[in-house]
């Protein structure tokens, strides 16, 4: 790991000898490559692989492979797979936006109380909620006086809404705009950014505490 580290910084410095470094080393038939323009075939991307020294020793480099390799963005060197070259990558990366995510966070609680979030994905339509829940039982009907029940509400306000949403994918991290069935023109638009933690599924943050997906995307 630290050699691997010293040989990034020396590319930083040193891009020429760098280059110099992978020309010299082996991959059996495969094709070296420090970009995608490197591979010569457009089905390929350049992702990262191993190389080794004539004495054994492995160290990670660049390798083109077939646009079926790019199964995640972290596949390629550039940690994105080229569009242009591989339409269908990365393979198990998401799509589109479906699905049901939701948080609550036990260990941020008020009077034994949680901040229950949860987003409906369908179509381009959405339906959000908020809510406080008890943490022992939320059947049971609720034992805080008035005084506390103000403050739970302050602190995490119920509300109930749905509206229509458009995620924009052309830049990172990708955005997610929501317009609420209610708005007005000239009404702010709440923007939240979505994460593809690929293969793991999808992470959506706004305001509060990242949401997870609650459903298989």
């Amino acid at each position: 790991r630290k050699w691997m580290q010293n040989a990034m910084r020396a590319r930083q410095r040193h891009p020429a000898v760098w280059m110099c470094f992978v020309v010299m080393s082996r991959v059996g038939a495969a094709t070296l490559c420090l970009s995608h323009k490197d591979c010569p075939d457009q089905s390929q991307f350049c992702g990262w692989g191993n190389c080794s020294y004539a004495n054994g020793w492995f160290y990670t480099c660049g390798v083109c492979m077939t646009c079926d390799a790019c199964r995640c963005d972290s596949d390629a060197i550039d940690l994105s797979c080229p569009r242009t070259r591989c339409p269908a990558s990365p393979v198990n990366g998401v799509r589109y936006l479906s699905g049901t995510f939701w948080n609550y966070d036990t260990t941020q609680a008020l009077l034994g109380y949680v901040c229950f979030r949860r987003i409906e994905f369908k179509g381009n339509l959405f339906s959000d909620m908020q809510m406080p829940v008890s943490i022992t039982d939320p059947a049971l009907p609720s034992t805080l006086l008035p005084a506390q029940a103000d403050s739970v509400q302050r602190w995490c306000g119920s509300f109930v809404r749905s509206g229509v949403f458009e995620v924009d994918n052309t830049r990172f991290p990708i955005t997610v705009t929501f317009r609420t069935l209610h708005a007005r023109a000239g009404d702010p638009l709440e923007t939240w950014t979505l994460l593809d933690l690929c293969p793991a599924g999808l992470q959506l943050s706004g305001p509060a505490s990242p949401l997870s997906p609650a459903a298989s995307l």
